[in-house]
């Protein structure tokens, strides 16, 4: 193994200060991010909808809007005006029929999990 030069190691000194340097202020930037959550806010649990007489009738209306997220406003899509949507629950061998209206520009599907959905066709596509 070689000894380094003096220029070789003037320069691995450089790049160790400019090094330094970008970290520190990554660090510095991200303290005045305006991306702090606000803490100390309680959570809360989404709306839960349930089957009855082993039928879940539910309407998800998918649609952008403004809500409070970490303390501050931000525009989503939701389902029926909150983020995340309804919790559905139902028991072993229960029905589920959901009418979806979809409020955005664009298209959009229902993708869901817990559910055994056939993975034929566009039946599943999460995208």
């Amino acid at each position: 193994m070689r000894p380094i030069t003096r220029r070789q190691a003037l320069q691995l000194g450089g790049l160790g200060v400019a090094s330094l340097a970008i970290g520190t202020s990554g660090l510095l930037w991200q303290r005045g991010s305006r991306l702090d959550p606000v803490t100390g806010s309680d959570l809360t649990e989404p709306e839960v909808l349930r089957s009855r007489e082993g039928l879940l009738q539910v309407r998800l209306e998918a649609a952008q809007g403004q809500i409070t997220v970490a303390g501050r406003e931000a525009t989503v899509y939701g389902y029926n005006g909150n983020l995340p949507g309804p919790t559905l629950r139902l028991h072993p061998g229960d029905r589920v029929q959901v009418r979806l209206v979809n409020r955005l520009v664009t298209a959009t599907n229902l993708h869901v999990h817990g559910l055994h959905v056939s993975p034929q066709d566009n039946s599943d596509n999460v995208f």
